[in-house]
This record gives structure tokens, sequence and C-alpha cells, in this order.
């Protein structure tokens, strides 16, 4: 998947591609996910991304929760790993 638009509270997401690991639907009752523009119910999903810099831990991949709706599908012409470095 990729990003199309910018996520609020996710700066330099847009046009990066990432795998989805879930997709689940969110109340957002506590009004607190900084990825969200509004406290009405949605699609969300979580979707890890290639780190850009080595910084923190020596994970090579950050997860992100984002709208649905803010992401598109992309053909792989291969099997995307994401635990390959």
């Amino acid at each position: 998947m990729r990003c199309l638009q910018p996520v609020p509270g996710r700066p330099g997401l847009t046009g990066r591609a990432g795998v989805v690991r879930l997709v689940y639907w969110s109340a957002n009752r506590t009004a607190h996910n900084p990825a969200r523009a509004t406290t009405d119910p949605a699609w969300m999903a979580r979707v890890e991304f290639p780190k850009l810099r080595r910084h923190g831990n020596d994970r090579l991949r950050v997860t992100y929760s984002l709208p649905l709706d803010a992401l598109e599908r992309i053909e792989s012409s291969e099997p995307v790993d994401p635990h390959q470095e």
C-alpha cells in the first residue's frame, strides 16, 4: 500500500509504500489518534514501513495506524517481505 495524502500527525508518509498488517474499525472514542482529522468512526490500517533513518532502536521497520482512505493499493512485481533488509 502507498500513502496517498498527508495524514495529520504523521508528516513525511505521503508517497511512501508499506505493508498492511491489520485492518480494523475504530470508533475513536477518546479522540486521541493523531492520524485522524475527525472523531467519526473509520476503517484504520496498521501499516509497516521501512525506516528512513536509523535512530532509537535497531529495528528496520516502523509501524503506524493510518486511515484506510489515505492509502492506495499498489502492485508489486515481487512479493514484499517486510523483515528482509
